[in-house]
């Protein structure tokens, strides 16, 4: 995901550029104005990478949480087949004792 960000930042960028530099002959790039431009990049590849990160991390807790969740649907489908076992058992029992 990172690197489609990237890419199409890098693009963005390069087209703007062309953009600007076509637009007027007589157009003209200050340092300052490349420094702007570099450093909103930068702000924006930071951004691109926190976005990645915390997409990372929600991953991992999403991962976690079917995990928990796979637990529990263990626990209680053996909790399940226990009731059902002792329903059995104890229906047995009644059976018995009525037939005495």
């Amino acid at each position: 995901m990172y690197k489609k960000l990237h890419k199409t930042l890098n693009l963005a960028i390069a087209a703007g550029v062309i953009a600007l530099a076509s637009g007027c002959a007589t157009t003209t790039f200050t340092q300052e104005d490349l420094d702007a431009l570099s450093s909103r990049v930068g702000e924006l590849e930071l951004k691109t990478n926190t976005a990645d990160f915390n997409a990372a991390k929600a991953k991992e807790i999403a991962l976690e949480a079917q995990e928990t969740a796979n637990n529990a649907q263990e626990t209680a489908d053996s909790a399940v087949a226990c009731c059902d076992a002792n329903t059995q058992k104890l229906n047995r029992m009644f059976q018995k004792s009525q037939t005495k």
